[in-house]
């Protein structure tokens, strides 16, 4: 009897390669009807999904079945709960029909989908893995690849996978690896539990994703991953925080309703769309997907400091994107937490930003009936001591703008007490005979120290008062910059 010569060279768990033979009885042309191109058919779906069935059963003792490269129908129909004893090695196989119909099965062993291709709604959903999964370099072409309250008791491997559509809904992994992985449309992760760290390093996420009320139990590396839809992190719950790790762009990302006090950002982290350049990098990544030359980069103006530190969250809550689960108390969170976290970590022009963007919310936005969040009229916004803050000295953050704002004064004051100035000889104000002594009177005036030398006058008076803002905003920076000092 002839058999298949279907041949591959396929990577082993020492990272090397082997060679693999099929071996199974040919049909025609030299080769089997899993590896015949065009036998797998819709007529012909039944007739491969029971041969490779009657393949597994008659596997030798708990010996791993081999099914390198298989043109694989649906397999089951997930109605039923199905048990795999043996390892299972579905390496380069081709699921070109319906999906892989492989929900709710108990794999015993391990089962390795290694550079295997989906087509379809490839479904996994409440499967149990129980020595762990493989699913490295896979691609998943179309529909949704369903993983809905599976169970990885062992490592899952995700390693540089290209999903469209991704569901991870409560699923459960004991470790995972989702490295480079490309997830083209939505991602989502929600309720899924950890409970080894999870690894998205460098991980792509062009649509939406969703790790809302994820349960990390140890670590979660997230650096380098680039988020081009929205992502939300809402309600994460972590036993170590300190070791959930971000180091990329975060702008598209929304951290409400979780603890952000000890999470571990990086120093390439960058949090608004000012400082980053994601929508060229998800580009060029959909380029490089497509075969197409990566679009060059547009020169992008500098960050303005007042937005650098814009989250996702304020950018919702200001009419960028609909989303009623924002309100002014729980950004504010936000924002008080990434402030703490980089205030420990002595990074005070982080903490300092996002302090700006604290204060900003209390000077526009209100909170309205039930919690709906308004934005103030003009005239609220503008005449405020929140904006007068601002103005003088960017909220405690500026040493130099308020000696921006006493400059003039202090110029027209020196001037103004200068006996050359014949407009105040008519109101008997006493000058100064020198451009010198005018310039010392004016920079006492100007100080809060008691007015001396000379009986108070208008002009002395009126400099005190024109000055007294910015000196003091000045003293509040200067205090400020002080503490920072001395805490390093």
């Amino acid at each position: 009897m002839n058999t298949c010569t279907y041949t591959a060279r396929v990577p082993n768990r020492r990272g090397g390669e082997d060679d693999y033979a099929c071996g199974n009885a040919a049909h025609d042309d030299g080769k089997c009807k899993f590896h015949l191109d065009g036998y797998l058919k819709s007529d012909t779906a039944d007739e491969v999904r029971n041969l490779f069935w009657e393949l597994l059963n008659d596997a030798t003792g708990g010996r791993r079945l081999d099914c390198i490269g298989y043109a694989l129908p649906s397999l089951v129909d997930g109605e039923t709960d199905v048990t795999v004893g043996k390892a299972l090695r579905l390496d380069l196989a081709k699921f070109t029909l319906d999906g892989a119909g492989l929900s709710r099965i108990t794999f015993k062993r391990h089962a390795s989908f290694l550079n295997a291709e989906f087509n379809g709604s490839p479904g996994f959903r409440e499967c149990t893995f129980k020595q762990g999964a493989n699913f490295s370099h896979a691609v998943f072409h179309d529909g949704t690849a369903d993983f809905k309250s599976t169970v990885f008791l062992e490592a899952a491997d995700f390693f540089n996978t290209e999903f469209a559509d991704a569901c991870f809904d409560w699923a459960v992994f004991a470790e995972s690896q989702f490295n480079k992985a490309t997830f083209l449309k939505d991602a989502l992760f929600r309720g899924a539990t950890f409970g080894a760290t999870a690894k998205f390093h460098s991980a792509e996420f062009l649509g939406v994703t969703r790790f809302n009320e994820s349960n990390f139990r140890k670590g979660a590396d997230f650096s380098g991953a680039l988020f081009e839809g929205p992502a939300h992190f809402r309600g994460l719950q972590m036993r170590r925080p300190d070791l959930i790790k971000f180091d990329g762009n975060v702008s598209n990302v929304s951290f409400l309703n979780t603890n952000l006090k000890e999470i571990d950002f990086g120093s390439m982290t960058t949090w608004s769309p000012e400082q980053s350049r994601s929508g060229d990098k998800a580009k060029a990544g959909l380029a490089r997907l497509s075969g197409d030359s990566p679009p060059k980069s547009p020169r992008r103006p500098p960050a303005i400091w007042n937005k650098k530190w814009r989250i996702y969250d304020e950018r919702i809550l200001g009419g960028e994107g609909a989303d009623r689960v924002a309100n002014r108390e729980s950004v504010l969170s936000v924002y008080r937490d990434l402030r703490d976290n980089f205030d420990r970590q002595l990074r005070y022009d982080v903490s300092g930003g996002f302090f700006v963007r604290e204060m900003e919310i209390g000077r526009k936005y209100k909170s309205g009936k039930s919690a709906h969040v308004a934005l103030k009229p003009i005239y609220r916004r503008a005449l405020t001591w929140h904006a007068v803050y601002n103005t003088l000295a960017e909220y405690g953050q500026s040493l130099g703008r308020p000696l921006l704002f006493l400059a003039p004064v202090f110029a027209a004051g020196s001037l103004l007490l200068w006996c050359p100035s014949e407009a105040l000889h008519g109101l008997e104000v006493p000058c100064e005979d020198g451009l010198e002594a005018s310039v010392l009177r004016s920079l006492v005036a100007m100080t809060p120290i008691p007015l001396s030398g000379h009986p108070a006058s208008p002009v002395d008076v009126g400099l005190k008062v024109a000055a007294l803002p910015a000196v003091a905003t000045f003293l509040i920076a200067l205090r400020r910059r002080f503490e920072k000092t001395r805490r390093h």
